[in-house]
């Protein structure tokens, strides 16, 4: 069962105390958080541990990021749940974070095709 699918997680909007509550309670949104945080950044510096031009050096940096945060985020779990919660407390924020998140994948994407 995937730690994303569970019912009782959704809708941010009508619960998001809860929500909260059941992320540090179980652990199990951290746990898989954590690992994909770790796996990807492992994968980026595996296949592209490359400084040669600001593009690359780009890449390679996200690839640290991602094994940093992955690191952080298995051993150090209460800024991780520090964090959640703020942006669980404020629903009205998912919508903004994703779209810069959103803007800087086309940014990445146009940038692949240069």
């Amino acid at each position: 069962m995937s730690c994303l699918a569970s019912p009782r997680l959704a809708p941010l909007e009508d619960r998001p105390d809860e929500c909260q509550l059941n992320l540090a309670a179980t652990g199990r949104c951290r746990l898989c958080s954590g690992l994909l945080a770790l796996t990807f950044g492992i994968i980026v510096l595996a296949l592209h541990d490359d400084w040669s031009s600001w593009q690359a050096g780009l890449v390679t940096t996200i690839g640290w990021l991602g094994l940093i945060k992955g690191i952080t985020i298995l051993a150090l779990p209460a800024p991780f749940l520090s964090l959640t919660g703020s942006l669980l407390g404020q629903p009205a924020m998912l919508r903004p974070v994703a779209l810069v998140v959103a803007v800087i994948g086309i940014g990445f994407l146009a940038l692949g095709f240069v």
